[in-house]
């Protein structure tokens, strides 16, 4: 299944968030209940899958439980200044920068059940 851009905001703002702000690289989702944010990467994966970045310190178990949510292959955690909701650490560079655990989903409905584990 072939995933776009617009499936991918419209499964995020249904399950209870609103888009918050966007890059030329991320839109970062807020949680109304909750406030926590969540990004997709606007270009990278698609259209076999979203890129999307959870808070760091999310226990990815009960994510992970999810049909279609999958770990990002090539990383645990990507690191950007885009995701400035999200605490630093140091990477490869001299100074820290922030970062979130990287996830692969696969469909609009993972994605929707993504966001109702990640917003309790």
């Amino acid at each position: 299944m072939a995933l776009t851009l617009p499936e991918i905001e419209e499964a995020v703002l249904r399950a209870g968030f609103v888009r918050n702000s966007s890059t030329s690289k991320v839109i970062e989702f807020k949680s109304k209940r909750s406030g926590r944010r969540l990004y997709v990467y606007q270009k990278q994966g698609l259209p076999d899958h979203a890129d999307v970045m959870v808070h760091p310190e999310m226990d990815p178990a009960s994510l992970f439980a999810i049909d279609g949510v999958r770990p990002n292959k090539r990383v645990e955690f990507r690191f950007g200044s885009n995701m400035a909701e999200f605490p630093k650490r140091l990477n490869k560079g001299a100074a820290p920068e922030h970062f979130g655990r990287a996830l692969y989903v696969l469909s609009p409905a993972a994605l929707s059940s993504l966001c109702r584990v990640y917003d309790n």
